[in-house]
């Protein structure tokens, strides 16, 4: 078959085209049914090609081959697979290509797939050399592998993201720009087409199109670009996946949709509309090449095929494709009929034009209209359709369309498993649905049982945003039950799934209403929960005995267990009915889904569990809680008393209500028939639950209307002053923490990532803009330090500086008192308090020109933004000097231990967003001379002003602290609430001598007065001098930014009024540029620094 690239340059000037996407469905019968899709709406809609994804690390690779065999050989399509290259086996990229190459594709769309993770996804048994993060990190790495491999043979595609990539690096920061280094490199690498993330803003296509086309690199002016759509298929799916994908939602298509949330049909249909309005925009758009469309069908045809035909997208049919072909077709007539070979090939016999679902015997599925006998499904009762009506049917019109497509209204997991589009949106296997860093920091590193069952209830109480088996927050319905959920989980039985009982509401309900306005809900009381197997095994008997329960049951071994007759037959749990339609069943529960879901769900213990390598607490504990543990799916057969679920499984309990409840006085709260009777009934129980959050002690409080003393859900302020932080806990962040692939490091090593810097002219904005994304990710998820090799390259200058710092220590030895530092006595070492000051006044052009370096502010303002002041001291560590002792930095750094105890938990963490710790080699500085030694990850310990303190902690930092040797001219910078300390000096006449800068936000303290006048006197003209030569560019503005205060409070307003363009008054750096600007003379400008200052004054 041909090459995308040469079907799409085949194709008439000014001509359109597109593709579609599909995933391998999770169940076989899924599979049986896309079999039948697929040879449909290839003969209706004739796609230039398809693609085929492949599962994150390999896990559907069986699966995506078979599907890609199946479109490529069977059905004659053009297809592209996709090919992921992290975390698998590396034997199985290699196979994927060769068996793809036996197959005849020669198109790969080469992806990375997850973050590498080699040290949670080896298998035990893999060898290192089997591992594929040895050779593939990132994507290029594939496409430069495959081109070197296979020269031209494949047709090599690679993903580009018009709103940006949210990657774990900088999922808050998605910025195309900061991409586009990245994908220059993957074009040039040998890419022959892009394929665009999944997006709804157009406007955001067309300034990124028009960014690559532009592009200075040239390697983006004629490529193929592809923008990735996705037909909308429910609502619930578009929030879902634009909030996994951080595709964003334009306001107006937004209010489009929430005016018909509440009906499916029409958010299908306005749907197809919005998406036909994207085609005919980006349709109208200047091309320099073919223009095409990529469509995410999510395994479904209706709402794709309208799309389709609405934008006119459907090649053309020739009299041959639109005739009747009338061959009577027999069950020995397995071949479709010989004749004019132009023709594509039509349905086979065995699978149809109708799709409807295969079954050997009939069955008790509320779809059985849908179903058809093994020995019939594929045989039309007449003539095979004509093109034109076959996609009529596509589009669902007629008794064949309804049959075709009869899950036209996905339901995820809860969908018909005979669906090809059953389980998950994406196709993409099991998945957290966040980074590591995004999963550390809202699950943090639990270490016992308890710890789960609180992220739990977190969870239920809108606490936490996510658990492992929910991306999102609980549902206005589900959040009905949230009281009956936390008495289940207060058992440690931990609740992933769940429904209340709704009796006849109506379907416009905003919390429980759905489907078309003139109808009326019905929901079975349903919940699904982990229990430990002691547990399961006393209360399956009562499962079983009990008439109105049907149960399924699986652990991580495979065992199954089900109420009687339950295998075989089907549970819709969610039903409406609604006037001139059939009964609606959105929600089943069946015995082939469940244990579809329930292999995912364990298999989510597992990627859980991979989140903190190294086999760690953590780690353990989620090993031994997956293979304990039973997942239980209940369901309640009385939708009418719905509460006689929960009063069976609280049997023996109170739900931890009130002091005279019991669990049958909550009962009928959970038979929802209106929000105001659930009201009611909640204020008459007067519920407060008695947890205490994060286990700290909580105080209590008086309940307004019985005065009886409860405890408090308030969590205390402070960080306990009684419980000393968790060396475990502080064991566990520190070991198990491993930085993330910083594609801009030249190495990391002991954890620290090392940056070699380039000339700073030669940065880009786009590098510039990349550097600061790693640098601010580094200090806040990551390591919490990094290395900058060759900041000050000129050495020469380094020495002058050194003469200057000589000349000052010399002069301070001879005035009157002594002077130490904070970690040796007086006399031991040599130290400059205020060196950037003092340095000015002694040699202002060194100064000058060491502060002028555009990496100073280029690195600060990553972490603390504009505006930041600059501080510095000199120290020089002489041979035979002492380390200090391991600490965290100002501000609470420099606090004593009663004061630090006295700031509020958001202090404690806030502190170190308001000053960045750095140092500039002033020697060099081998790992004998002690340069400073530090904790990687330890920044991400929240009571940690308060843990170093301690010596255990203080003992640990020295079994574990690294430390990395620096050449002269070599920069060092740090989260100020990393561990850290000055190394001891074991050289034998190396005087280790290091500019330490302390840069403060613009909304911080620093830490030193920097008096401005007198700097900018001795400064002014070799500024002015700078300036007129070089104009205002970033090394001026660098030596301005350090000499004078760019953030002007506080102030008095009563002098110093606004400006009219905003709400402060001019600054000192603003008063330097502008002077720089207009030629003002030295005394202007030093009279108005003057005026400046004296209008500050109270």
């Amino acid at each position: 078959m041909e090459k995308v690239t040469d079907k799409i340059h085949a194709l008439p000037e000014g001509a359109n085209y597109y593709s579609l996407e599909f995933f391998p469905p999770k169940t076989s019968m899924g599979f049986a049914n896309l079999t039948s899709r697929l040879e449909r709406m290839s003969q209706a809609l004739r796609p230039l090609f398809v693609t085929v994804t492949w599962g994150a690390g390999g896990s559907t690779a069986t699966k995506s081959l078979e599907l890609a065999e199946i479109c490529q050989r069977q059905l004659g399509l053009t297809t592209c697979l996709h090919l992921t290259c992290t975390n698998m086996s590396r034997s199985l990229i290699d196979e994927a290509l060769e068996q793809a190459k036996v197959l005849g594709i020669r198109n790969i769309l080469a992806l990375r797939g997850d973050a590498p993770r080699s040290e949670e996804y080896r298998d035990e048994a893999q060898s290192l050399d089997e591992d594929s993060n040895k050779d593939f990190t990132w994507a290029i790495d594939l496409v430069r592998y495959i081109k070197r491999q296979y020269g031209e043979y494949f047709c090599v595609g690679v993903a580009a993201y018009p709103e940006g990539h949210s990657d774990e690096s900088h999922p808050e920061h998605q910025d195309p720009g900061f991409d586009m280094p990245y994908l220059v490199e993957k074009t040039k690498a040998g890419a022959d087409f892009l394929m665009t993330q999944l997006f709804f803003d157009v406007q955001a296509f067309d300034r990124f199109e028009e960014m690559l086309r532009g592009h200075e690199s040239g390697v983006f002016k004629t490529i193929p670009i592809i923008p990735g759509l996705m037909p909308i298929q429910s609502y619930q799916i578009l929030r879902r996946t634009t909030k996994l994908s951080h595709a964003k939602l334009p306001a107006g298509l937004l209010e489009r949709l929430d005016a018909v949330k509440g009906d499916d049909e029409l958010v299908k249909q306005v749907g197809v509309q919005i998406l036909s309005e994207m085609v005919e925009h980006i349709k109208k758009r200047p091309s320099v090449a073919r223009r095409g469309f990529h469509f995410y069908t999510l395994n479904l045809e209706k709402a794709v095929s309208h799309i389709l035909e609405n934008t006119h997208l459907i090649p053309p049919t020739t009299i041959e494709e639109d005739a009747v072909i009338d061959v009577e077709l027999t069950p020995g007539t397995l071949s479709p009929p010989s004749g004019d070979s132009k023709r594509r090939r039509l349905s086979s016999v065995n699978s149809g034009p109708r799709n409807r679902v295969v079954v050997s015997r009939p069955s008790k599925s509320s779809n059985v209209s849908y179903e058809a006998p093994e020995d019939e499904a594929g045989i039309p009762k007449g003539p095979i359709n004509t093109r034109a009506n076959t996609l009529a049917i596509s589009e669902g019109e007629g008794s064949l369309g309804r049959e075709a497509t009869w899950d036209d209204f996905p339901n995820g997991r809860w969908g018909d498993a005979r669906s090809p589009a059953f389980g998950e949106i994406d196709g993409y296997g099991p998945t957290l649905h966040v980074s590591t860093p995004q999963a550390l920091k809202l699950w943090g590193y639990p270490v016992e049982v308890s710890d789960i069952s609180t992220l739990f209830r977190k969870h239920i109480s809108g606490e936490l945003s996510a658990i492992p088996w929910s991306e999102q927050d609980l549902s206005p319905e589900t959040s009905t039950i949230s009281k009956q959920l936390l008495a289940l989980n207060s058992k440690g039985w931990w609740s992933v799934a769940s429904q209340p009982a709704v009796n006849g509401v109506k379907s416009t309900d905003a919390v429980f209403g759905w489907g078309p306005r003139n109808g009326f809900v019905f929901q079975k009381p349903f919940v699904e929960f982990f229990i430990p197997s002691a547990d399961f095994d006393i209360l399956k008997p009562r499962l079983i005995a009990h008439a109105q329960i049907t149960f399924f049951a699986a652990n991580s071994r495979g065992a199954f267990e089900c109420s009687e007759g339950a295998e075989e037959g089907v549970n819709p749990v969610t039903w409406g009915t609604f006037a001139g339609k059939e009964i609606i069943t959105p929600t089943i529960i069946e015995a082939v889904s469940f244990r579809s879901w329930s292999e995912e769900a364990f298999s989510i213990w597992r990627e859980w569990q991979r989140v903190y390598p190294g086999g760690g607490g953590s780690a353990k504990l989620l090993a031994g809680v997956r293979e304990d543990v039973w997942l239980v799916n209940v369901i309640w057969g009385d939708f009418v008393e719905g509460g006689g679920l929960w009063e069976f499984l609280m049997i023996g309990q109170n739900y931890g209500l009130g002091n005279n409840e019991t669990a049958s006085d909550i009962k009928s709260s959970s038979s929802l028939r209106t929000l105001d009777q659930l009201e009611l009934q909640f204020n008459k129980q007067n519920i407060m639950l008695g947890t205490t959050i994060d286990g700290m002690t909580n105080g209590t409080l008086k309940s307004a209307t019985n005065g009886k003393t409860q405890t408090s859900t308030i969590p205390p302020r402070l960080f306990s002053v009684s419980k000393t932080p968790s060396l475990g806990d502080f064991k566990t962040l520190v070991t198990e923490s491993k930085p993330v692939h910083y594609p801009l490091a030249a190495s990391v090593k002991s954890n620290v990532p090392i940056y070699d810097l380039p000339e700073y002219s030669t940065l880009t904005n786009e590098r510039k803009s990349a550097l600061q994304d790693e640098w601010y990710h580094i200090l806040l998820h990551g390591p919490g330090v990094f290395v900058t090799k060759n900041m000050y390259r000129d050495t020469s200058l380094l020495e002058r500086v050194n003469s200057a710092y000589a000349a000052i220590i010399q002069e301070e030895k001879q005035g009157p008192g002594k002077k130490g530092d904070h970690f040796a006595s007086s006399g031991e070492n040599d130290r400059i308090w205020n060196s950037f000051s003092k340095h000015c006044l002694q040699d202002p052009e060194s100064f000058a020109e060491y502060y002028s370096n555009p990496y100073l502010p280029l690195i600060s303002s990553a972490w603390l933004g504009p505006h930041h002041r600059l501080t510095a001291q000199v120290n020089v560590v002489k041979p035979g000097s002492k380390a200090q002792i391991s600490h965290r930095d100002y501000h609470l750094g420099f606090q004593s231990t009663a004061d630090c105890e006295r700031f509020p938990q958001a202090l404690q963490v806030a502190s170190q967003f308001l000053t960045l710790q750095g140092a500039v080699a002033h020697s060099d500085m081998p790992v004998e001379s002690g340069p400073t030694r530090l904790l990687p990850f330890s920044q991400k310990f929240e009571e940690g002003y308060m843990a170093y303190r301690i010596p255990e902690i203080q003992n640990y930092f020295l079994e574990k602290f690294v430390r990395l040797p620096l050449a002269m001219g070599d920069g060092l910078f740090f989260n100020p609430a990393l561990f850290h300390a000055a190394g001891q000096n074991d050289s034998k006449d190396i005087q280790r001598c290091a500019n330490l800068l302390q840069i403060s936000s613009a909304f911080g303290k620093p830490m030193e007065n920097i008096d401005t006048l007198p700097l900018v006197e001795r400064c002014w003209d070799g500024l002015r001098e700078k300036f007129d030569a070089e104009g205002l560019t970033d090394s001026v503005e660098a030596l301005v930014g350090n000499l004078a205060e760019g953030y002007p409070f506080p102030t008095n307003l009563d002098r110093r009024v606004p400006e009219t363009a905003g709400m402060a008054p001019e600054s000192e750096v603003g008063l330097l540029v502008r002077a720089l600007k207009h030629g003002l003379s030295k005394e202007e400008v030093i009279q108005g620094l003057r005026n400046m200052k004296e209008d500050e004054k109270p």
